[in-house]
């Protein structure tokens, strides 16, 4: 009886340590629950709840489409097409989930780019993305966008491309330019604009020079995952915003009816209205691809130098038009007859065998008019020894020689020329003034555009256009910017009506008359076309291999110096009352009158036939 009552008391103890220790435990329990609690939302709450949000939620920048480029009649040089980049990042997922995510991204994907899976999950900055494709139209991307809810670690990311259409892009490479990613280099300045390391920006041209207008401004976006990372809903928070069209002065079938026309030859063709100073054409080739930039240096034959504006040369005899003009204004008498005896030997000047007139021929009594239509040198060079240096100089630059145009097409990198010496160092001689007299020589170089624009204040009476090619800038709005479409005078020739005329009809006989130098272009008479051809010889130093050269030159390589004759004519139509004024220049292809001037005559019939097309207008 009392073993069995030491044992019940016994029991009874050991239940309640063992309530007590139970108790201890569950109170030890809830009090680190509380501890907990008490250090997550009153020690930490701020902290954590911001993390806790941050793992939820990522703000993106949204991409904005750049502006259109357009020709003067809408048709698109440059546009913005919708693309999308794919990326990936490990955060918040697991090794089956990407594994997963990758496999999805292979099988839909052909044109993704995939690391190893170790690779992935073995980075040391998991929050940032790994690019795996880029540049994905809708159609390549719709399959993974539909199952993206489903694959974490995957983004993709909306954005555009730079698209220039084939039909025109080689043609109009020079007047669009092209755009390209920041490179590293010019990541510190660029973000100190807005920019970020990825962005893309204008290279050449107009895509260069207006790139403040064309750009879009970004928006952003509020994107919502899951703790596994996988979306659950976006949010636009600001939308993006496209950038300017801008509407070009050029017409892009006349433009890319030029760059057929000049086919394999180097060589430019630039056509401006004379009334104002739009530029309707600025063909230059060699060209490239805006497409694929990157070729321009590993494909033969192409170059993003602009002609028309980045080289100058001696123009020939189109320069012709200066020398008269600076002799009409200081007082020449256009009647007044030179006798040409077709050399300078034949008169005496033994020791100026430069001085003779195209294959030495004697022209006889010549006056200003006949001087211009058969381009006799020798009349010319009479003029320029009465003339001087300082007379001929100042004319030229009356024109807008020696300096650069000034047109809107680039914000550097258009070349002034030159005309006269520019340094005290050297002395002009009698020679360098004869030869500046007919366009060439030391004392002369001439960019395309140039030229062109001293024709164009030929035709239209005397007045000197600042050259444009954007003709407007149209807002996302829909409104216009102001200040594009007013033609600028950059300065005037001061011809009285006859000095004028007399030059008109020397530029008319070139054309018109069985012995003018542009009888060769067989322009239609109905076209009505004054001008001036050109030859400018040039020396040029070329590197050949050592097979080319004969046995005693032979050699690892070496440079041999060749003389070329650049072919140019310039003009203007329809003379009575001019439209269009071209300038043609084809580089080391021989005479003036019969390379250039019947590329002139191809580049007309297709202006009229395109006016014809457009009713009457351009």
């Amino acid at each position: 009886m009392f073993d069995e009552k030491r044992k019940a008391s016994q029991e009874h103890f050991a239940f309640l340590v063992r309530a007590l220790i139970l108790a201890l435990v569950g109170l030890s329990v809830m009090g680190f629950i509380a501890f907990r609690i008490f250090y997550v939302t009153v020690v930490h709450g701020e902290e954590l709840l911001e993390r806790s949000l941050g793992n939820f939620e990522r703000n993106q920048s949204v991409a904005a489409p750049r502006g259109n480029i357009l020709d003067r009649r809408g048709r698109i040089l440059a546009t913005s097409e919708p693309r999308f980049d794919i990326s990936i990042s490990p955060l918040q997922t697991t090794r089956a989930e990407m594994a997963q995510t990758l496999a999805t991204i292979a099988q839909y994907c052909p044109k993704a780019k995939l690391p190893t899976l170790d690779k992935v999950m073995g980075t040391r900055s998991p929050w940032k993305q790994t690019a795996v494709a880029s540049k994905l139209t809708m159609d390549e991307a719709a399959p993974l966008m539909e199952r993206q809810s489903l694959l974490p670690g995957l983004r993709i990311d909306p954005t555009f491309v730079r698209v220039y259409p084939k039909e025109y892009s080689m043609a109009a490479a020079h007047l669009t330019g092209y755009t390209s990613q920041i490179k590293p280099d010019e990541t510190t300045k660029m973000r100190e604009q807005g920019y970020a390391d990825s962005d893309v920006v204008g290279r050449k041209a107009i895509e260069k020079t207006y790139e403040g207008h064309l750009k879009g401004v970004k928006g952003s976006r509020s994107v919502w995952r899951d703790a596994r990372g996988k979306i659950i809903q976006t949010f636009e928070d600001t939308p993006g915003c496209r950038g300017s069209d801008l509407t070009l002065t050029v017409d892009i079938e006349l433009q890319k009816a030029g760059f057929e026309i000049l086919g394999d030859r180097i060589g430019v063709i630039v056509a401006m209205d004379p009334r104002n100073g739009e530029t309707l054409a600025m063909v230059s080739n060699p060209t490239y691809d805006p497409n694929d930039p990157s070729a321009t240096y590993s494909v033969p034959g192409r170059s993003e130098v602009n002609r028309v504006l980045q080289s100058h040369r001696s123009p020939g005899s189109v320069f012709k038009l200066v020398t008269a003009t600076a002799f009409l204004l200081n007082g020449g008498d256009p009647e007044q007859r030179y006798t040409c005896q077709g050399t300078g030997e034949n008169m005496g000047f033994k020791n100026r065998k430069y001085m003779r007139c195209d294959q030495n021929v004697a022209h006889g009594p010549t006056n200003l008019k006949r001087a211009l239509t058969v381009s006799c040198n020798m009349y010319f060079f009479d003029v320029a020894e009465h003339l001087q240096l300082p007379n001929i100089v100042n004319t030229a630059q009356l024109f807008g020689f020696g300096a650069p145009t000034g047109i809107n097409l680039l914000s550097r990198g258009e070349l002034k020329g030159r005309v006269g010496l520019e340094s005290n160092k050297y002395a002009s001689n009698l020679a360098d003034i004869h030869m500046l007299g007919i366009g060439q020589g030391r004392l002369l170089l001439c960019t395309p555009m140039q030229t062109t624009n001293a024709y164009a204040t030929m035709a239209n009476g005397g007045r000197l256009y600042r050259p444009r090619v954007l003709k407007r800038v149209q807002l996302p709005d829909g409104q216009f910017l102001r200040g594009y479409e007013t033609p600028t005078e950059a300065g005037n020739i001061p011809w009285t009506p006859d000095q004028r005329n007399a030059l008109l009809q020397g530029f008319i006989g070139v054309i018109s008359e069985k012995n003018g130098t542009g009888r060769h272009g067989l322009f239609a008479p109905e076209m009505k076309v004054a001008g001036k051809t050109g030859t400018a010889e040039r020396d040029v130093i070329r590197k050949v291999d050592s097979d080319s050269l004969l046995p005693d030159d032979a050699g690892e390589a070496t440079t041999i110096k060749e003389h070329v004759t650049d072919a140019g004519f310039a003009g203007f139509a329809p003379y009575d009352a001019p439209e269009i004024c071209i300038y043609v220049m084809l580089e080391a292809a021989g005479h003036g009158g019969e390379e250039a001037a019947p590329v002139a005559r191809q580049f007309l019939e297709k202006f009229y036939a395109l006016k014809a097309q457009y009713g009457g207008t351009f």
